[in-house]
């Protein structure tokens, strides 16, 4: 209060001592103007960092520097309680995705979604591992998840693919299966012509394996065909062709013998017999005669007319037992002509004059069914005649 002579007080503010009657800030000189002694130092409180406004007051992390004597975030106030001073900009650290925790701590946006507490999530979980990435708050694995495959919102289709292998779809050792092909198994299948997975991976078409029966799948579609003279009469893929038609008597040249006859009247002769018909292909092999509108073959009757003194006027009657009216027909041929008949609901007849045919030659007589139906069918039928 009295520093050198009885009139100097030193001033608080710039010194803290009187030395050799001198005022002092420390062992310097008092502190001049814009500046305070603080502690034996002379420190400019209008902006020093950690003397701000006033010695020991030090701004802190809200802060990044003193300007007028007052802690600043850059031009504006210090921030606010559970913010950070970031180069100038306030920064909510605790949920701030570039200011995670810590000025400048930024996630990795590969690797974490958001910021929570101050710490980088994926999710609800931790930030992601060494080769994952962060894909919608969840941690993928982008080189081999099915779900993720080389991107994010990158999903494999199960229906071409059944793994992701290097960050892409695959099917089994091959690359995803083109448009109309499905994975099976790890393997590329065409199920649109596929009888084993039709339309769709292990489907396989009724009839695969049947005996007498070929499974088709055409365009995703299931069929059946026929191995030559066998029938779907019931019209029921399951059991295939269940029917086993004549083996072969279906042309004249492969006509069944059925023995010889004289041309008396009262000597009768006759045969029975059953013509399947359905509604499918028949192939390997084709048979011979095959009507494709009403679904079977017609079938062929040999007889060898021994002659005598007759008038050689055949007289055949064609009854069907079952199938379908007005469906059916009757067929005589001889050395001289050929007649037919239709079947009048369920019976057809051929009634000649004398000289239809020459003694001692071969006459041959035909069923078939001539009209198309619903549904197959099997068709029990009777011949009786007299030459």
């Amino acid at each position: 209060a009295a520093c050198g002579d009885c009139a100097t007080t030193c001033d608080a503010q710039k010194a803290n001592q009187c030395a050799g009657g001198t005022c002092k800030c420390g062992n310097n000189a008092a502190c001049g103007t814009g500046q305070t002694c603080c502690n034996g130092i002379c420190k400019a409180t209008n902006s020093d960092f950690s003397n701000c406004g006033t010695c020991g007051s030090v701004c802190a992390s809200t802060a990044d520097r003193c300007t007028g004597g007052a802690c600043k975030c850059g031009s504006s106030d210090a921030c606010a309680a559970g913010e950070r001073c970031c180069n100038g900009t306030c920064r909510a650290v605790s949920g701030d995705f570039a200011n995670c925790g810590a000025c400048f701590n930024a996630c990795s946006a590969s690797v974490a979604n958001a910021c929570v507490n101050g710490v980088c999530k994926c999710g609800n979980n931790a930030a992601c591992g060494s080769g994952q990435t962060c894909c919608n708050g969840v941690c993928r694995t982008l080189d081999t998840d099915f779900s993720a495959c080389g991107g994010c919102n990158n999903m494999c289709n199960s229906l071409v693919a059944n793994q992701c292998v290097g960050g892409t779809c695959r099917c089994g050792n091959s690359v995803s299966c083109p448009t109309g092909w499905r994975c099976c198994t790890g393997t590329c299948i065409d199920v649109r012509n596929n009888s084993s997975n039709c339309g769709t991976c292990g489907y396989r078409c009724p009839g695969l394996g049947v005996a007498n029966t070929t499974a088709t799948c055409a365009n995703n579609a299931c069929g059946i065909t026929c191995n030559g003279d066998f029938y779907d009469v019931n019209g029921n893929a399951a059991d295939g062709c269940e029917k086993a038609g004549t083996g072969g008597n279906h042309s004249e040249n492969t006509a069944r013998y059925i023995g010889d006859l004289g041309c008396r009247d009262s000597d009768i002769g006759g045969f029975d017999g059953v013509i399947y018909s359905d509604k499918r292909q028949h192939i390997t092999p084709a048979v011979d005669g095959f009507n494709a509108a009403s679904g079977a073959a017609p079938q062929w009757f040999r007889v060898y007319a021994v002659g005598g003194a007759c008038t050689n006027d055949p007289d055949i009657t064609l009854s069907v037992l079952s199938g379908s009216a007005n469906c059916y027909r009757l067929t005589f041929k001889s050395n001289i002509n050929n007649w037919t008949a239709d079947a009048n609901g369920y019976v057809a007849r051929i009634t000649l004059g004398s000289g239809s045919y020459d003694d001692d030659t071969s006459v041959y007589f035909g069923v078939e069914k001539f009209c198309s139906t619903p549904q197959g069918e099997a068709a029990n039928y009777s011949v009786r005649f007299h030459l």
